[in-house]
């Protein structure tokens, strides 16, 4: 290993042990060359050690046009990003909710109560809104790609089979070739996005 890559990695480690800092680099390759096609990990994600646990680290293995490929982070913790239950006023049911409403909230029920009777009113309330009013879902709502069809796949296949290629055999030439196809690809998927938004504007 050359001495000055050494000293900029000892740098590093300084750093990283100074600070209290955690890599979550996994020895994947962040980088390929345009020109040899030689890969490298020249990209370092740091974080504090609290973090460090809620979160996965991965690296895409399309480099979508670039020579770096992208990295993502993905929140471990999926049961924080679910959504919060809304009532569905919509489907509702109106007739048992006023049924049920006259039968538990009335004279009789705040009849021998003397304190509290809000709390009561509410919590009786609340439980006839459970068992009438139903509510959303907590899960996120999955998008659908509406602008996604057969020729966009098509072209994203081309274009990994093309880096695929240059990965094998490392040229300029196959390189220049990948590129052109990553260029197609965006063009592509523009031209789907237009059409499809002429035809939304159109209805």
């Amino acid at each position: 290993m050359p001495t000055a890559l050494y000293g900029e990695m000892h740098k590093i480690i300084i750093i990283e042990e100074y600070n209290e800092l955690c890599l979550w680099n996994d020895n994947t390759q962040t980088y390929i060359h345009p020109a040899t096609g030689s890969s490298s990990a020249i990209d370092l994600s740091l974080c504090s050690p609290s973090l460090f646990l809620d979160f996965e680290w991965s690296v895409r293995e399309d480099l979508c046009g670039s020579d770096l490929f992208p990295t993502f982070l993905h929140y471990n913790n999926k049961g924080a990003l679910l959504n919060i239950p809304k009532w569905t006023f919509k489907k509702a049911d109106w007739y048992n909710f006023k049924f049920k409403c006259s039968q538990e909230i009335n004279r009789n029920t705040f009849k021998t109560i003397r304190e509290n009777r809000c709390e009561l009113f509410t919590s009786v309330l609340h439980f006839i809104a459970e068992i009438t009013i139903p509510k959303s879902s907590t899960f996120p709502k999955k998008l659908h790609k509406s602008w996604w069809n057969e020729e966009c796949e098509e072209t994203l296949k081309q274009r990994k089979r093309n880096l695929n290629q240059f990965k094998r055999n490392p040229s300029h030439e196959n390189f220049t070739n990948y590129k052109i196809e990553y260029a197609r690809a965006v063009g592509s998927f523009a031209e789907t996005c237009e059409i499809l938004g002429g035809n939304m504007s159109r209805n």
